[in-house]
């Protein structure tokens, strides 16, 4: 009898530690489980928040703080549990929230913009708000997602990330900065132009000046918010650039975000010299004179959005010949030419100057950052004889042929 009762013993214990170890099993999986969403969840919040910076720093007239959570979870209700979201708040009303998906596949790819028709990535503006779904064969749309109060809505192109704008500047939407970076890879720039003290947005609040340049082949418009003591200096300055100095649209000086809404420009026409030197003190742009293409001793070529040089000319009659028809180029407005190859123009001083050579049967060049000159149709060829600019000239991932 006691050994039937020291084995039971036994057997109970082992059962029970068995159904221990099985429990401390679960218990630990739950717990891994759930310090990992938390990892995970404060990792999201992280990039949301240096993002935020990155974008709060191109309109730096408006200052945000962060949601309150009650307000952040009525506006994404319908979505929260497939994104972690982050909101931000100002003291003069406008909002944004922004959302990171959860897991791989988010449920936002395969839908649509609805009532009206759209693309990711997208905006839509709405008075009430937007919705999301698919549209049926009998061109009926049904909503899967809906978010109220909403007024613009930017994806990343497969929906991993949402940009929802509550209430934000019409000319001045933080949705554009989150575009820029999340769909066209604009955050290096961006940082650059926060560097410069200007933003990729116009002021919501007092006078700036509007810079456009050409750089690496991309067209960038920039906003420099400017004192009362420079609104004086230019507006009084009575000075005029030359055109073959720098464009006359290069820089333009608005008074206030609604004349710039209107296109009422201060100065116009032209450029005078407090713009152009209030420009140039906050590296917004470049410019040179023909005349400066004197005493190259080394031509390079490359791709503008490129750092491998693909042709070096060094031959001082080739040089002078391309130095004669650049200088004799003359003035002419800048077009809607692609400009997809760098000249590099080494003088015998050290000192560079460089080119951007437009593509696509076009015949100028943007000397500085944005001055378009062309040497004429027929000294174009003879340029790119020179150059030996065609299909060969670079490796096929580079080539654009300039004809």
């Amino acid at each position: 009898m006691i050994k039937i009762n020291k084995l039971t013993f036994l057997v109970v214990c082992v059962l029970l530690l068995s159904g221990c170890t099985d429990r401390s099993y679960e218990q630990e999986k739950e717990r891994t489980e759930q310090d990992s969403g938390e990892a995970s969840y404060h990792e999201a919040i992280a990039k949301l928040e240096k993002l935020s910076v990155v974008m709060e720093n191109q309109l730096p007239q408006i200052k945000y703080g962060e949601m309150d959570k009650r307000i952040l979870d009525f506006y994404t209700e319908s979505i929260k549990e497939e994104y972690v979201f982050y909101g931000r708040f100002s003291n003069l009303g406008y909002s944004y929230i922004m959302g990171v998906c959860k897991g791989e596949n988010n449920p936002l790819a395969e839908l649509q913009l609805g009532p009206k028709r759209g693309e990711f990535p997208m905006i839509d503006y709405n008075e009430n708000y937007i919705q999301l779904g698919t549209w049926l064969d009998d061109q009926q749309f049904e909503s899967v997602y809906q978010f109220p109060g909403i007024h613009t809505l930017f994806m990343s192109e497969y929906g991993e990330m949402l940009f929802l704008g509550i209430n934000q500047p019409e000319d001045a939407n933080l949705g554009i900065v989150f575009d820029q970076i999340i769909n066209n890879g604009e955050q290096e720039y961006l940082e650059l132009l926060h560097s410069k003290k200007a933003q990729i947005l116009p002021p919501v609040v007092g006078a700036f000046i509007q810079v456009r340049s050409l750089e690496k082949g991309k067209y960038h418009c920039a906003y420099l918010p400017i004192s009362q003591d420079e609104i004086d200096r230019i507006a009084y300055d009575e000075s005029k650039i030359a055109d073959e100095e720098i464009e006359k649209t290069a820089i333009a000086f608005y008074t206030s975000i609604g004349n710039w809404r209107n296109g009422e420009n201060s100065i116009a026409p032209g450029i005078n010299q407090a713009m152009l030197e209030k420009a140039k003190s906050h590296s917004l742009i470049k410019t040179h004179k023909l005349s400066e293409i004197e005493d190259i001793k080394r031509i390079e070529l490359c791709k503008v959005d490129s750092p491998s040089v693909w042709k070096v000319i060094e031959d001082a009659d080739t040089i002078k010949k391309v130095e004669d028809i650049l200088r004799n180029s003359h003035f002419t407005q800048l077009g809607g030419c692609p400009y997809k190859n760098l000249l590099i123009l080494t003088k015998t001083d050290g000192s560079t100057i460089e080119l951007q050579l437009a593509a696509d049967s076009c015949d100028g060049f943007i000397l500085g950052s944005y001055t378009c000159f062309t040497p004429g149709r027929e000294q174009w060829k003879v340029l790119c004889e020179l150059l030996v600019i065609n299909e060969k000239s670079f490796p096929p991932s580079e080539r654009g042929r300039i004809e």
